[in-house]
């Protein structure tokens, strides 16, 4: 399956901030659908379970929950940890287990899968805001070979693709981001480089 995200929630600003802190239900302020993805097969054929509307989160060390309004009107929460991955409005997310438990946006795919730490735009959502928050700096930007292959750090993607003639101008830029001075500098600065090179297939 190949596609590209149009993110609603733009990341690449000057205000944009990450920072660590421990947080548990926030509220939506706006209405989103949430639909689970109990396998890849499920994700790759469309056949997400819809579980109503997109209400809050809530994460810990070990695992991380999605609460949710159901069709009647319930109050309701869904624990992450077994699932392959999720969707909340148009955004994808694969959920990536291990020490550090956490949602990964779906950017894009563009000879690899490039992905967004989730709780950032998870939080964006809930505040309507174009900045997020995140207590997890271990995952900020992955990458994978395909939607089913283990995650890789981005700080492995110079050495693994250094051979890929696709990937020519894409390796300085990262490597160059990955230089900058503190998370929110290299977050920001790792975005604009993957962005634009996913962004530039279909322009």
């Amino acid at each position: 399956m190949a596609y590209k995200i149009t993110l609603k929630y733009k990341i690449l600003l000057i205000f944009l901030s990450i920072f660590l802190y421990s947080f548990g239900q926030e509220q939506a302020t706006e209405s989103e659908a949430f639909y689970i993805f109990e396998t890849y097969d499920d994700f790759k054929q469309d056949k997400g379970t819809y579980l109503g509307i997109f209400n809050g989160i809530s994460t810990d060390p070990f695992s991380f929950k999605i609460y949710y309004i159901t069709p009647d009107n319930k109050k309701d929460s869904k624990v992450m940890n077994s699932l392959w991955g999720f969707k909340v409005g148009d955004y994808y997310f694969r959920y990536k287990r291990g020490r550090w438990n956490s949602p990964m946006l779906i950017r894009g795919i563009r000879g690899k899968v490039f992905y967004y730490e989730g709780e950032l735009f998870l939080t964006m959502m809930l505040h309507d805001s174009d900045s997020g928050t995140t207590e997890n700096t271990k995952n900020l930007v992955l990458y994978s070979d395909d939607l089913e292959s283990d995650f890789i750090k981005i700080d492995k993607f110079s050495k693994r693709e250094k051979d890929n003639p696709m990937f020519v101008e894409l390796i300085p830029c990262i490597e160059k981001a990955l230089d900058r001075y503190g998370y929110s500098a290299k977050f920001k600065s790792l975005t604009k480089c993957i962005d634009s090179f996913i962004d530039e297939e279909v322009d």
